[in-house]
C-alpha cells in the first residue's frame, strides 16, 4: 500500500504528501497572511516573503534544513484561535503538530464550563478525537531556571496537572510532552517533531539535537515527559519518550508509531458502498492479511486478525459497519497491541 496521500495547496494544486512523516508548525507570523488558514509550503523564501521574519518563518527553516520534507504552517496570533481554527484542525489528518508559541502550561477560563481552569492542549485533545494527529508541547526553557530540581519540581507539577485534567479524553496517547532542555533551541518540541519525521518507524527517533542543559536521566522524577540527555561517547538523546495514556504498551512513543501506521495504512475506500457479504468480508480479510505480513521482520514480528464482524450503524440502518480486531506484536517488544478498525461498507 502507498504511504502517500494527496492534498491541495494554496493554489488549489494536488501535492503527494507521505502521511507518516507531514508536520504543522502552529505559530505567529509578522504578517497577516493565511491568517488561521493551513497552507502547504517547501520553499523558504516564499515563507519568509509571505510570512514575514517570525517565529513561524524560522520554524519552517529549522525542519526544512534538517530534512523535514512535508511541512505545513498555520498563522495565528493568540491562543484563542485555537477556538477559531478548531474545525479545520478536525478535518486534518497531520502526523505531527507543533505549536512553536504556546507552552503546554498556557491556558483559559471556560465560560462554558463554570469559568474551569482549562489547559489549551487539554481544549485540543479533547475536540479532536476523531484523527490520529500527535500534538507535541514543550513549556518553559530550562535557562530559566536556576537548578534542575527547581526545574523538574515545575515539569512534573504540570504533567500531573495535565494528566489529571485530562482523565476524560479518549486519545490521550495524541499528546506528547517534551521538556525543553536543548540549550541550542527556544522551542524543543519542534525539535523532537523533525526527530519523528526523519527517523523511519523501525528506528528509534534521533536527530542533530545538540547540548542539553541539566543532566536529567532515569533516576530523576521525570513524570509523563521527555527530556534530552548528553552522553560522552554518543549524540545527545531524548528519552522517556512516552504519551499521556494510561499505563500500557502503547503509552510508549515508538510502539505508538507503529500502530498508527498501520491504521493509516488500512485504507478500504474501495469496499465504500458495496453490498456487504461474506465474499466482501474474505476480501478485507486478505487486504488485512496481506499488509500485515508485509511489516512482518519491519516494524512487527507477529500479528494475529482476531475478528472481522458486520454491524449495522445506528445512526444509518442502510449502513454497515465491519469492525476489525487486530493484535500485533510491535518490534523490540514483548506484548501485543490491539488495534480496533471500521469499515463502512453497504
Amino acid at each position: 500500500m502507498s504511504n502517500i496521500l494527496s492534498v491541495l495547496n494554496s493554489n488549489s494544486l494536488e501535492i503527494a504528501v507521505n502521511k507518516h512523516s507531514n508536520l504543522l508548525i502552529i505559530g505567529k507570523a509578522s504578517t497577516n497572511y493565511c491568517y488561521n488558514t493551513i497552507t502547504y509550503c517547501n520553499d523558504y523564501n516564499n515563507v519568509l516573503n509571505n510570512y514575514g521574519n517570525s517565529d513561524l518563518s524560522n520554524a519552517f527553516k529549522v525542519a526544512q534544513d534538517n530534512g523535514v520534507e512535508d511541512i505545513f504552517l498555520l498563522n495565528i496570533k493568540s491562543n484563542d484561535d485555537y477556538f477559531l481554527i478548531i474545525e479545520t484542525l478536525k478535518q486534518n489528518d497531520f502526523t505531527y503538530i507543533a505549536p512553536i508559541n504556546t507552552l503546554l502550561s498556557d491556558y483559559y477560563y471556560d465560560k462554558n464550563n463554570n469559568n474551569k481552569k482549562t489547559y489549551y492542549a487539554e481544549y485540543l485533545l479533547k475536540e479532536i478525537n476523531n484523527n490520529d494527529s500527535i500534538f507535541i508541547f514543550t513549556d518553559k526553557h530550562a535557562n530559566l531556571y536556576e537548578d534542575q530540581l527547581a526545574y523538574l519540581k515545575d515539569m512534573n507539577f504540570l504533567s500531573k496537572e495535565i494528566t489529571n485534567n485530562i482523565v476524560s479524553s479518549k486519545c490521550k496517547e495524541n499528546l506528547i510532552f517534551v521538556a525543553n532542555n536543548l540549550k541550542n533551541y527556544t522551542m524543543s518540541n519542534l525539535i523532537l517533531a523533525i526527530a519523528l519525521c526523519t527517523t523511519d518507524i523501525s528506528l528509534y527517533p534521533t536527530s542533530n539535537f545538540g547540548p542539553a542543559l541539566f543532566l536529567i536521566d532515569q533516576y530523576d522524577d521525570t513524570y509523563n515527559f521527555a527530556y534530552f540527555k548528553n552522553h560522552t561517547d554518543i549524540d545527545t538523546t531524548v528519552e522517556n519518550l512516552l504519551n499521556f495514556k494510561d499505563v500500557s504498551i502503547e503509552k510508549i512513543v515508538t510502539v505508538q508509531r507503529i500502530i498508527k501506521m498501520i491504521k493509516r495504512e488500512m485504507d478500504f475506500s474501495e469496499f465504500h458502498g458495496r453490498l456487504y457479504n461474506e465474499y466482501q468480508r474474505l476480501l478485507i480479510y486478505k487486504k488485512i492479511e496481506k499488509y500485515l505480513s508485509s511489516l512482518l521482520d519491519y516494524v512487527i514480528y507477529n500479528y494475529d486478525i482476531i475478528s472481522i464482524d458486520p454491524y449495522k450503524d445506528p445512526n444509518n440502518p442502510c449502513t454497515i459497519i465491519v469492525v476489525c480486531i487486530l493484535e500485533v506484536w510491535p518490534k523490540n517488544c514483548l506484548e501485543k497491541c490491539s488495534i480496533k478498525i471500521g469499515v463502512e461498507v453497504g
